[in-house]
């Protein structure tokens, strides 16, 4: 049995990068800057976990998901749709720095501008966090 995936551990606004993309229809996410300022290069192995609705992807020498040669990161089907990711659909990438890792969010009507209630970069940060409705 495999150890249960953690989350990152608490880091400042300073050390987490947040970008949007869509979905290509293979499941495609390429958000070049981010994966750069991770240190991730076509090629990388990773792993990739689902916790609490969010897909977790960190760096893994044995990780059986690879960043493809023009860099992107290819969420399985499977992922995509355990998370509520389609094709076209807006996620938010949140990067934390000190864990060089990569918090995947589904955006579920409110991330566009125009497109509903907005979810602000904080709640998306306790989201990742998994800190969401927990006392401060």
């Amino acid at each position: 049995m495999l150890p249960a995936p953690t989350r990152p551990a608490s880091t400042t606004a300073a050390g987490l990068l947040i970008g949007m993309v869509r979905a290509d229809r293979s499941g495609r996410l390429n958000d070049r800057r981010l994966l750069r300022t991770l240190g991730w290069t076509p090629g990388r192995h990773l792993s990739l976990d689902v916790v609490h609705g969010l897909i977790v992807v960190k760096s893994a020498p044995t990780g059986s998901h690879i960043l493809d040669d023009r860099g992107a990161l290819h969420l399985p089907a499977a992922t995509r749709r355990l998370c509520g990711i389609s094709h076209g659909a807006p996620v938010v990438l949140t990067a934390s720095i000190a864990q060089l890792t990569l918090v995947v969010h589904h955006c579920s009507g409110g991330c566009i501008p125009g497109d509903g209630p907005q979810l602000g970069q904080c709640e998306i940060r306790e989201r990742a966090r998994g800190d969401v409705g927990q006392p401060a």
